[in-house]
């Protein structure tokens, strides 16, 4: 928004203030702020998530990876053990065991992200929803380097930062004005981050596992697995036709 240029609000927009008790005739007071920060509130894949300035707001993108992960879990034993790395909010994890809840199935999900703020708001979004403490499991970490390779997991999901460094500047300001740099900037090719989890990864799978991941349009597998050896899978579009996502799995030794 330029100066002295009135916001024009989308019917979204509109609809998001109005609901949270907030006229949208006050909308400029706010300049870019995204919605979502004003209102601290998000609907996704059905809940509605608490969101502050410490994490990303989920993109309804994300939804269609939480249905590939709910579809994938019925493939896999009881009891589950899933782990969301970069969990942010705890939209995309904590979507997937309100799932498995209603299904009533065992499960254990570790949640883990750098960022304490991000952690302390995740909590209070699996408190929100109502789901088992006791099933729950938060570790503060960069990837993985803090989580105990005791912990092997059936179902791996992550949506890591994966815009290329030099994509950033041209984001929409209300995104990388507002929105945490962290969990945007991906490195250079935006795979950076995403190779390093594939890194650590081997010791902590299951020998019945599976890897979903949110990645960058721009992704091929050759980007994300670089060097890596062991790694094979596909890539996966969204709704729209545009890759989207990533289905890996490892060949762990004999």
């Amino acid at each position: 928004m330029t100066p002295n240029t009135p916001r024009q609000l989308s019917p979204y927009e509109r609809n998001q203030l109005v609901r949270n008790g907030i006229d949208p005739a006050t909308i400029d007071q706010y300049g870019d702020r995204p919605v979502e920060y004003i209102t601290g509130r998000v609907e996704f894949a059905g809940h509605e998530f608490e969101v502050t300035p410490d994490v990303l707001i989920p993109r309804i993108e994300t939804e269609e990876l939480v249905a590939f992960v709910t579809t994938e879990t019925t493939h896999f034993p009881q009891p589950l053990r899933l782990v969301d790395i970069g969990t942010g909010s705890g939209a995309l994890g904590l979507s997937v065991a309100a799932w498995l809840d209603r299904q009533s199935w065992t499960f254990e999900l570790d949640l883990v992200d750098v960022s304490s703020a991000a952690l302390t708001v995740a909590k209070r979004n699996a408190t929100q929803l109502g789901l088992p403490v006791e099933q729950l499991h938060w570790h503060q970490s960069d990837l993985l380097t803090a989580v105990s390779p005791d912990r092997t997991y059936h179902v791996v999901m992550a949506n890591l930062p994966y815009i290329p460094t030099s994509r950033v500047a041209q984001l929409d300001s209300s995104v990388k004005d507002f929105e945490p740099i962290l969990a945007l900037d991906g490195g250079p090719t935006g795979s950076e981050v995403i190779q390093r989890l594939l890194s650590q990864l081997p010791p902590y799978l299951a020998q019945q596992h599976v890897v979903w991941l949110e990645i960058d349009h721009t992704h091929e597998l050759p980007h994300l697995i670089g060097d890596l050896q062991g790694w094979q899978g596909q890539i996966v579009s969204d709704s729209m036709g545009r890759s989207r996502f990533a289905r890996l799995t490892y060949q762990l030794p004999a």
